[in-house]
């Protein structure tokens, strides 16, 4: 119900609850609306990172998370990716035509792995990676960090492999806990550490973390009561 047609391809369903209000707030009953639930099967998942953000349809589901330097798009499909091994038209759809731009592209079709990026002056403008039938899909954080940033000749099959160079695996941000704004668990406790937060409010000055929907509201307590129990335990 936080999600509108600009952070996800099915945001509009919340257009189709009931249209009863609350009489004194006016709030609608968006948890009273019955539903029936069907499984859908994937063919293929992925994620998009883009400096600039980019309107996305077809026949796919997609959902927008606003990055520090862009924009992360995770994405599913319940349609067969394009049989000609993947047309450079329909990558060019998510990627984007960048004046200058060179194409970096991996592809093994055998793993069903397929990895594309696009270079502008020789900084990362965006990049698509694709699994198709459950191949392992690689972390979108190290390439998250590398937007915008100057990527040279010897780098560039490191950059696919989605290990971008001078990074190393523990600079993960973790488990997402604010989607809004893409907030990890790791980047949440070295700023509670390193920044001394005690509360929400600090923790959204910080990071901006629960200062949207605020359904992470709950878990940023959470973390800090934890935080907060385990260094009284130190002190005993």
């Amino acid at each position: 119900m936080h999600w509108s047609d600009r952070f996800s391809s099915v945001g509009p369903i919340g257009r189709l609850v009931s249209g009863a209000t609350d009489p004194v707030s006016g709030q609608p009953e968006l948890k009273a609306t019955p539903v029936r639930v069907t499984r859908l099967a994937t063919c293929w998942r992925g994620f998009l990172l883009r400096r600039s953000d980019v309107v996305l349809a077809g026949e796919f589901y997609w959902a927008r998370v606003p990055l520090q330097r862009g924009h992360a798009f995770d994405l599913a499909g319940w349609e067969p990716l394009p049989s000609d091994a993947i047309s450079q038209q329909w990558i060019l759809g998510f990627l984007g035509v960048q004046p200058g731009g060179q194409l970096v592209t991996y592809a093994d079709p055998g793993r069903g792995a397929f990895r594309y990026a696009i270079l502008v002056e020789g900084r990362l403008e965006a990049c698509l990676f694709l699994a198709r039938d459950g191949a392992f899909l690689r972390s979108r954080e190290h390439l998250a960090e590398m937007l915008g940033e100057a990527v040279d000749r010897r780098a560039r099959r490191t950059l696919l492999a989605g290990a971008p160079p001078g990074v190393s695996s523990g600079s993960e941000s973790g488990p997402i806990v604010c989607a809004c704004f893409s907030v990890g668990l790791r980047t949440l406790h070295t700023a509670i550490a390193e920044g001394s937060l005690t509360s929400v409010a600090d923790i959204g000055r910080a990071l901006r973390a629960g200062t949207n929907c605020g359904s992470c509201v709950p878990e940023l307590r959470a973390v800090l009561q934890h935080r907060s129990e385990a260094v009284t335990d130190r002190r005993v």
